[in-house]
Order: C-alpha cells, then structure tokens, then sequence
C-alpha cells in the first residue's frame, strides 16, 4: 500500500496541471455539503420541507454551484 501511495504521490508532483482547478474544488465541496443538507432537512421533516419550498431552494444552490 505505500508503495501505491508513494508512486501516486511522485506523478502528482510531475504533472503540470492540477487534478481539479480551486474553482472546482470549491463547487464539489459546495455540492456535498447542500446535498448532505438536503438529506438532513428531508429526515427531520418532510412535509414542511417540501409544502414551504425549502428543498426547492437548496436544489436551485446546487444547480448554481454545478454551473
């Protein structure tokens, strides 16, 4: 294992570009964080969630965050 470890290490110091750009890294932390939210609000309460169009909000950040 660390041997795999090591050899991913040495070609992720050899490459030129970045595996994601700071802009990506921030929308998929973005992404999970909203859809861990989402997850939240529905298992707390339902019915309120969706009647007060709160998970419709969070869909609408996610979609923002994805564009």
């Amino acid at each position: 294992m660390r041997k795999l470890a090591t050899s991913w290490c040495s070609c992720r110091a050899r490459s030129r570009t970045p595996w994601l750009t700071l802009d990506q890294q921030v929308r998929i932390v973005a992404v999970a964080s909203l859809v861990t939210g989402a997850a939240r609000l529905l298992a707390e309460d339902p019915g309120t969630v969706i009647t007060t169009g709160e998970l419709a909000r969070v869909w609408d950040l996610v979609d923002h965050a994805i564009a």
